[in-house]
């Protein structure tokens, strides 16, 4: 396993957010993977950061010690497991164990109008099961500085109060469903790369000679949030000729 290069400036960045958010180097650490390059630049900056801080004790056999990365397979196009796998294998070449989750949807797949909703949910509690099964106290997600951009437009159009235009917040608390409180277990969700935008990630993925996946229903105009993103890049675009 070749280590991955990044700019000095890009690591520091990252390293100081994770001190921020009260992370250490042993911590363990699970990363949510969608396979974007989003999520690869947040798997290629916590695998530096690990080695970098650990050292000789960052390795166990062929992984770092402490970081997993989570891949959700939420079955709900075809070739998404063709797709997960290629990104399990992407993840496992930066030295990151990695496992592929599945989404069971037992009632059938989620109708068009709430299909991102009910595949964010699902995500997040597959993801915070899994943590609970490992004894992980830290999920890190890769939502950037565009994403937030994103989320505080379309919270204006539904005419969001003050506390929805807050924003994602860096690090919050999230807990498992699992009833009885000796049982459950508390998980810091960070959201690291906040002061990151997209074309910074692109530019760390491109750096580590990372390849990543374009989701296609990024492309989707029937959702909201696809056709802000497509109005604020066009608005960046605007911006810059003048």
């Amino acid at each position: 396993m070749a280590a991955a290069r990044v700019s000095q400036s890009y690591y520091e960045a990252f390293a100081k957010r994770m001190e921020m958010a009260g992370i250490r180097p042993h911590h363990k650490i699970a990363i949510g993977v969608s396979g974007g390059a989003d999520s690869m630049a947040l798997c290629i900056l916590a695998s530096l950061w690990k080695c970098s801080e650990l050292g000789t004790d960052a390795k166990i056999s062929d992984h770092i010690n402490g970081l997993v990365g989570l891949v959700v397979d939420h079955g709900l196009r075809a070739g998404s497991g063709i797709e997960a796998n290629h990104v399990q294998t992407r993840v496992s070449s930066l030295g990151i164990q990695c496992d592929i989750l599945q989404c069971e949807w037992p009632n059938g797949p989620p109708k068009q109008g709430h299909l991102q909703e009910a595949a964010r949910n699902a995500r997040y509690k597959i993801l915070k099961d899994k943590c609970k099964q490992y004894h992980i106290g830290v999920l890190l997600v890769a939502h950037h500085a565009d994403d937030q951009a994103e989320l505080l437009v379309l919270r204006l159009s539904r005419h969001s109060g003050v506390a929805g235009l807050a924003g994602m917040a860096f690090v919050c608390q999230v807990f498992s469903d699992y009833s009885g409180t000796c049982a459950d277990h508390g998980i810091l969700l960070v959201r690291p790369l906040l002061c990151f935008n997209k074309d910074d990630l692109y530019k760390i993925c491109e750096e580590a000679d990372q390849k990543w996946v374009e989701d296609p229903t990024n492309q989707n105009m029937a959702f909201a949030r696809n056709r802000i993103r497509k109005f604020l890049r066009n608005l960046q675009s605007c911006a810059m000729l003048v």
